[in-house]
Parts: structure tokens; sequence; C-alpha cells
């Protein structure tokens, strides 16, 4: 099947594209008021919570929801649909005992976050089924409409309660405010009656490769990319860690929520291909990626700090270095988000778990030699170079695999 990219597919990922940029464009303009009503160490318990519940939000359907899009017919995309919602209740239900369960004596100043975490995963396990299934029926706009309406109550919720003296969990409260919009709407486009207390084996059985080794690939991934952010907590302190988490907010979060469009109407189309229109299609959209991302990379590598002292005051000058040394980072996999699908797509999550493994140990030991030598940047600066060199290998591989035919047959 040919793909014409100057129609379809083109004009699909512009329409999620343009609820995407949208919805970043409310985030960023939000941010030089967010910087200044909340300090660095508010970024940085933030910045935990985030790691935390992404970490477990990724995995909270078990990836099956990413087995949605599959299905040759609708009744077989359902009950992969219902399993999905399934796991994630199920997470959530283990979540809320662990959370009523831990002595609040180890939690100190985190004490505040554990109860939101279950809340912010089980939102997140409903919100990536029902995007699935309106990719899965092209309904691109309905998925920009969420998109948005999630970002501007998630800034309106953060900086009304930064008003109200809120402290970091005006943020927190502000990111969950913003999901439960995103996934109320999401939830209403895609709405269909199914019985949530029926297990279906068959369809659990033929797409179980998914939560076997697509879950731990999504795991490790998650974790080594949150890593930072626990390591500075951890072991330098809050404010640091609140440095990073605006620099990645400011890099990473709009290039991986445009990573993440391309990503997914990458996925739709490719399923429906033959091995050797996919291949070419591959390279087409690592070049168009590369191209889409190569001049604002430029500009942060070259004027991070001065951009980051501009807009954000003299206090996150810190953030805009640690952006300049985390770009050729945000770059890589910027491109490998993009085309990631790959993965799923050619069943391959068993041999991707060893490049996840890879990234985990890279990332643990860069910040391990920042804390041997007490120095956080030394830290940054070789989870960057570490990660980036692995990419590139990573990358390569999934070029090699997209030549090959589709392991679900």
């Amino acid at each position: 099947m040919k793909i014409n990219l100057r129609t379809g597919y083109l004009s699909h990922i512009i329409t999620l594209l343009s609820g995407t940029a949208f919805a970043q464009i409310v985030l960023l303009i939000a941010l030089p008021f967010l910087t200044r009503l909340f300090s660095p160490a508010d970024f940085g318990l933030y910045g935990v919570f985030v790691a935390i519940t992404s970490i477990l939000g990724m995995v909270a359907n078990g990836r099956f929801d990413l087995a949605i899009l599959i299905p040759k017919n609708e009744e077989d995309a359902q009950s992969v649909y219902k399993i999905s919602y399934q796991f994630a209740l199920g997470l959530f239900c283990i979540l809320c005992i662990v959370a009523f369960a831990f002595p609040d004596r180890y939690l100190g100043e985190y004490k505040a976050l554990i109860w939101w975490v279950p809340l912010s995963v089980l939102l997140q396990g409903l919100l990536q089924p029902a995007t699935r299934w309106l990719l899965r029926s092209r309904s691109f706009k309905k998925i920009t409409v969420s998109k948005i309406a999630g970002s501007v109550f998630t800034v309106g919720i953060s900086i009304g309660l930064a008003f109200l003296d809120f402290g970091f969990e005006g943020l927190v409260l502000g990111k969950i405010g913003g999901q439960l919009v995103e996934t109320v709407i999401a939830g209403g486009f895609s709405a269909f009656r199914f019985n949530l207390f029926k297990w279906d084996q068959a369809i659990f059985s033929t797409y179980i490769g998914f939560l076997k080794f697509s879950s731990f690939e999504a795991l490790l991934n998650n974790f080594f990319k949150q890593i930072p952010i626990l390591a500075l907590s951890g072991y330098f302190g809050e404010a640091l860690a609140g440095f990073y988490t605006l620099a990645m907010n400011v890099t990473s979060r709009p290039s991986g929520m445009v990573s993440q469009s391309v990503s997914q109407v990458f996925f739709k189309e490719g399923s429906e291909m033959e091995e050797e229109a996919f291949s070419n299609f591959f390279l087409k959209n690592v070049k168009g990626l590369f191209l889409l991302i190569i001049v604002p990379s430029l500009v942060v590598f070259l004027f991070g700090d001065v951009i980051f002292a501009v807009l954000f005051g003299k206090e996150w000058l810190q953030a805009g270095i640690y952006a300049s040394w985390l770009i050729p980072f945000v770059l890589i996999t910027f491109i490998k988000a993009g085309v990631s699908s790959v993965i799923d797509l050619k069943n391959k999550m068993r041999n991707n778990l060893l490049f996840e493994m890879l990234f985990v140990v890279l990332s643990l030991v860069s910040f391990t030699l920042g804390w041997w030598f007490t120095n956080a940047d030394l830290g940054v600066i070789l989870f960057s170079v570490f990660n980036s060199c692995l990419g590139l290998v990573q990358l390569f591989y999934f070029y090699k695999w997209s030549k090959l035919s589709s392991g679900f047959q």
C-alpha cells in the first residue's frame, strides 16, 4: 500500500500537530509566570511526582493500548480496548493499597504526593486507550480538542492555586486537573458499550507480547529518562532537580508531543503498508523529523543560558545551561520517538529490551559518577553524551527492523 506523504499522511500529522502546538504554546506562555510563582524546589518536587507517575502510567494498560490499532475487525479491537481498561483499574487498586499501607515516616516532604499518584496513573491509563481508539477511527481533530482543553486547564489551575499559596501541590493538582479534562473529553469521543468484567482470553493471548516485552521495555525506557530527576533530587537537592525539570519541560516536552503526534499517525499508516514501502516510509520520516528539530536545537545549544535567564528570571540560569547540555539527547530522542512504533509493528519488543537496559545502566553510571565526584553537572553531561551515542545505534537498528515482515500473522 502506498501512502502519499503530500496528502493524507501529512494532513493527519498537521491536524494532530496543530492541536499539539497550541497546547504547547499555552504551557510555554504560562512558564514565565509559573517560574516566578513557584521556586526551583517546588519544580523539583513536582518533577519527582511526574517522574513516578510517568513510569507507572506508561505501563498502566499493560501496553495493550498499543495493540488497539492492529486488529482488522472492530470486535477484536474493542476487546483489546477493554483489556487495557482492566489493567488500568487493576493497577489503580494496587497503588491505592500501597499508598494506604506505606508508613508516613519514610515519606518526609513527599507525604503530600503519595495519595495523588494512583489518581494520576489511573487517568493516564484511561486516556491512552481512548486516544488509540480515536487514532484507529482517524478522529484526529477530536484528539487535538482533548489536548488543548487539558493544557488550558493545567495552566489555569496551577496559576490559580499558586495565588492561594499551595506550593508545589499547585503544580501537581494542575497536572491532575488537566489530565482529568483531557481524559473525559477523549473518553467521551471514543465511548462504546462493553462488559468490563468479561475476560477475553483469546485476544489476551494473541497480544500478550505487549505485556511480556513492551511493558518491561517501556518501564525501562521511562525509568532511564526519569533517573536524572530522581538522582538530582536524592543526591543534590530539590532545587537542582527543579532546574532539570524546567530544562526538560522547555526542550523535550514540546518536541516530545510533536514526535508523539507523528508516531501515532506513523503507527496507523505503517500498520497498513507492505515491507518495502514501509522501509522507505521510515527513512522519509527520519529525514523530516531531523529537519524539523535541527534549527531550534542549535539555538538552544548556543544560547540556552541567555534564553532561560531572560524568559524565566536569573534564578533559572542553571536550567538554561542544563538545556544546552541536554540538546543532543533531546534531538536523538525526538527522531527515535517519531518512528519508534517500528518496534511494535515488527514485534521487536524483546530485541529492544537490550537497548532499554543499556540506557538504564548508562544513566545510573552517569549519576553515580556525578555523586562520586560530588558534581551534579558531570552527571547531567555524561547522561546526555552516553545516551545520545546509544540512541544513534538504536535508531540504526530501527531502520534494520523496518525492512522485516510483521511479527503478527
